[in-house]
């Protein structure tokens, strides 16, 4: 929405799509898209985690954007984006991106213990 946040746009999404609340300390940055399919139209995306522990039944949809919510390991993940798995939508880049932090992130843990 004109004049809102980044952040404040990505909770009241969440809120919106999923009836899942949050605040600005449960989001995690991940990184940050420049989309390329249209020169004229200069837009950017945003790629944020956020930890949820809520079960599944537990969402709401309350708009018709979000049709399934489907627990997965980040693998299987991955071998969805790349089968092209029906009804994912695929954002290619975001993914990319989303899969190194992930990767990254596990290193650390490694480590680290």
């Amino acid at each position: 929405m004109a004049g809102e946040s980044v952040i404040d746009g990505a909770i009241r999404e969440l809120k919106e799509e999923l009836g899942v609340e949050a605040e600005e300390k449960d989001l995690q940055y991940v990184a940050t898209i420049k989309s390329t399919k249209n020169p004229k139209n200069m837009e950017f995306g945003y790629v944020y985690l956020l930890k949820c522990n809520k079960k599944i039944g537990d969402y709401i949809f309350e708009d018709e954007e979000v049709s399934e919510v489907k627990y997965v390991y980040y693998e299987e993940l991955e071998k969805m984006v790349k089968d092209k798995a029906e009804g994912l939508l695929l954002h290619d880049e975001e993914f990319k991106k989303l899969f190194e932090y992930i990767r990254n992130k596990e290193k650390d843990k490694f480590y680290k213990t």
